[in-house]
């Protein structure tokens, strides 16, 4: 990615909820040097006061009018500050405004101020200023840039849904964000670093209804885990937060502890059998884990809970709380994926309770079909265009995106957090398996073995 000297990376850090986006974006931010200026824009700290919705321009307009606002607003921010030299920068904005005005007499909607010069949003956005701002552009940036001076300035944008609202309505919209951060972060060089952390459901939702992707394909980065790093990653807080227990040096050469190392710390709080044992055991603790590392820390410390002050985690402890941690895993996919599949939790109960947690497509298909007789759930989901204008297919494929369902390959089984976009060809023709941490939640069974 781009940072420190680097002046070209990738600029989109995807990945499903829990693997670390926002851990990474807060590591970054004790990275800087003292004059370097960090803006973060999540759920805690800025928002954008954009209906994204409604924002009904092709992603190449929404670029520039989404570089021209996000340089305002984080001059404005560094304004209170008083961060920031306006001299010329000031003189830029004023001129845009003015000129953006005097296309309408009547200005309506949310306003942006900087530096005595204001704005409201809707005109921003209208159709009638993209040439002005088109224009304005370059100039802006070169004096954004010549305000800094020698400093850096690191602009990181988490949590979309909040930041911009009904953002998962607008495909067009999000595509328009992500050629945004790319621009701005190649027509800055080293001085503005701008990294966009993206949920894979947006991502999903983009992709499917792209414009100019291949514009901005080379921009993302996707976020993976394997057993090893689980490993690591549990290992290495055992050793943070508890010196006074463990004595194991996990440092080497390269950085990578190896087996035997991470086994002796986990033998301070785990009871797991034998080196063979603990890697097995550790392996289907990480098939629960749709949500990556917090899914991970989450069931082992469940697991402790259920100990006494003394006692080690054993594997008795983890069968203890499976249910419990099902129950958490399916609310947390019904509220990751709320606003794209509204519906989703009364949809997937009522498609694969009860049902065998292996099936086939067509298995899933007729289920699906067969809620035609339930006049209460069709009531209750025909107010959603997914479920209301979708294929039965289609409904199919949305268990498969949301992460409930996976299909079986000859080695493994494939979730849509490894594999983000699969064929309906390879859908209709796979054996079909809920993925295990909601299972339990779901009652399904085993499928029943042939004689």
């Amino acid at each position: 990615m781009k940072f420190n000297d680097r002046v070209a990376g990738k600029c989109v850090l995807v990945a499903p909820k829990g693997y670390g986006k926002t851990h990474f974006r807060s590591f970054l931010e004790g990275q800087q040097d003292a004059d370097d200026i960090v803006v973060g824009f999540n759920e805690r700290e800025n928002v954008f006061d954009i209906d994204a919705s409604e924002i009904k321009v092709k992603s190449g307009r929404a670029s520039h009018l989404i570089q021209f606002y996000l340089l305002t607003k984080i001059a404005s921010l560094l304004e209170e500050e008083n961060k920031f030299d306006w001299t010329d920068f000031a003189v830029v904005v004023g001129s845009t405004f003015k000129k953006i005005k005097t296309l309408a007499k009547n200005v309506s909607g949310v306003e942006i101020s900087i530096s005595g010069a204001t704005i409201s949003l809707d005109k921003l956005f209208s159709s009638q200023s993209n040439a002005i701002i088109n224009k304005s552009l370059g100039e802006l940036i070169e004096s954004f840039l010549s305000a800094l001076g020698d400093r850096r300035v690191y602009i990181q944008i988490d949590d979309l849904e909040e930041v911009f609202d009904r953002i998962e309505e607008n495909p067009v919209f999000i595509e328009g964000l992500v050629r945004a951060v790319s621009d701005l972060n190649k027509s800055t060089g080293g001085s503005v670093h701008v990294l966009l952390c993206m949920k894979l459901g947006l991502w999903k939702i983009m992709s499917e209804k792209r414009r100019e992707y291949d514009k901005v394909r080379d921009q993302f980065e996707f976020l993976e885990w394997n057993e090893y790093q689980y490993k690591t990653m549990l290992a290495k807080r055992i050793v943070s937060y508890h010196v006074d227990r463990v004595s194991v040096d996990l440092g080497n050469e390269d950085g990578y502890p190896d087996e035997q190392a991470l086994y002796r710390v986990w033998l301070s709080f785990f009871s797991l059998g034998d080196l063979k044992s603990w890697n097995h055991r550790i392996a289907e603790l990480v098939k629960l884990c749709r949500n990556g590392p917090r899914d991970f820390i989450f069931l082992c410390n469940l697991a402790a809970a259920t100990t006494s002050d003394s006692e080690k985690i054993t594997w008795t402890h983890f069968e203890r709380v499976f249910d419990d941690f099902s129950s958490e895993k399916f609310s947390d996919v019904c509220a990751e994926y709320q606003d794209i599949y509204p519906g989703i939790d009364l949809f997937a109960k009522y498609v694969l309770e009860d049902s065998s947690f292996e099936l086939h497509f067509n298995e899933v298909r007729e289920r699906v079909a067969n809620l035609s007789g339930e006049q209460h759930i069709t009531e209750s989901l025909g107010g959603h265009k997914w479920f209301s204008f979708g294929s039965t297919n289609d409904k199919v494929k949305a268990l498969y995106d949301c992460g409930i369902l996976g299909i079986q390959r000859s080695d493994r089984v494939v979730y849509s957090m490894e594999e983000r976009i699969i064929s309906l060809r390879e859908l209709k023709s796979a054996s079909l398996t809920i993925h295990p941490a909601l299972r339990a939640y779901l009652g399904a069974e085993p499928p029943v073995a042939s004689t």
